[in-house]
């Protein structure tokens, strides 16, 4: 169960990379759009 609780971790942490990649894209492409407003914090 070791190994599968490794890739378990790095499943989680690469979703999470590119979760945060996507949000900081989606920032970046309406920084002036009021219908982006949700996504800053």
């Amino acid at each position: 169960m070791i190994a599968t609780d490794g890739l378990l971790k790095s499943l989680v942490h690469q979703y999470f990379t590119i979760q945060n990649s996507i949000t900081t894209t989606l920032q970046e492409r309406c920084v002036n759009s009021s219908a982006c407003m949700p996504l800053r914090r």
